[in-house]
């Protein structure tokens, strides 16, 4: 009877241990298979959207416009260069951590490595260029954009001409909604068969001040300018009326009121 009662208790025991075997390796293959499918504990879409702030001593644009699970793609805007990011996020304990690199070919590429909070979309972090001998790395913090509407854009910034009364869209000034502006003109003003000259660079908009880094060029009073954006009254045969207008380093620019 006790040598019946033992090979019980036994096989109970071998059963038991086999259960808590099985159960051990079905919790070890989940976790593998969560960390392949990645499932964040935060929709991580919602990080997508535009980034702009400081950049060492200058200014830049991050987009993020894809993010799947870990993987992420977009773009950055530098001095009017629009360079292609892709790479991937982890969870980090503050926030979420990116690494994304641009193309490589290009001799001041490099990988951007940053953190985004889930409370203020603050980005802090650094870019490392490839080649360290072309260009020094840079520290970059910025802060996530409001989404700019299409449909009032133009009314906010769009195209400006020189505040000169004659309107002439010889020379002009464009800010497109994602971040990029251009100065256009032509070698002789006034004469629109001489050779045009184009000069890009990014913008940060904060309320009615535009910053502004220009590509390296001689066209422009500064590569770094802040234009500042106000209403002036004017006068036109007898009638009053609000012009809007950017000034600033020796610039005055008009709204241009096209058809």
């Amino acid at each position: 009877m006790m040598k019946y009662i033992f090979a019980l208790l036994l096989l109970a025991f071998f059963s038991c241990k086999t259960k808590n075997a099985e159960t051990t390796l079905t919790t070890s293959a989940d976790s593998v298979a969560n960390q392949k499918l990645f499932i964040p504990s935060y929709a991580v879409t919602n990080f997508q959207g535009t980034y702009a702030g400081s950049f060492d001593q200058g200014f830049i644009t991050i987009v993020l416009n894809y993010i799947n699970g870990k993987n992420v793609s977009g773009y950055n805007l530098h001095k009017g260069v629009r360079r292609s990011i892709n790479g991937n996020l982890l969870q980090d304990a503050n926030g979420f951590k990116f690494s994304l690199k641009e193309p490589g070919d290009n001799p001041f590429d490099g990988t951007f490595t940053f953190t985004i909070d889930t409370s203020k979309f603050a980005v802090t972090g650094v870019w490392i260029p490839f080649d360290s001998t072309k260009t020094k790395s840079k520290t970059l913090m910025l802060l996530k954009q409001p989404k700019k509407s299409a449909d009032n854009f133009e009314d906010q910034l769009g195209t400006w001409v020189p505040a000169t009364g004659t309107y002439s869209t010889d020379t002009t000034l464009d800010f497109s909604p994602e971040g990029i502006c251009e100065y256009k003109f032509y070698a002789t003003p006034g004469d629109s068969t001489s050779q045009a000259t184009s000069v890009k660079g990014n913008y940060i908009l904060i309320k009615d001040t535009i910053l502004i880094e220009w590509q390296k060029n001689s066209f422009t009073p500064a590569q770094k300018m802040k234009l500042v954006k106000h209403t002036v009254k004017k006068k036109s045969e007898g009638n009053s009326y609000d012009e809007q207008q950017l000034s600033g380093n020796g610039w005055k620019f008009a709204k241009f009121e096209g058809d």
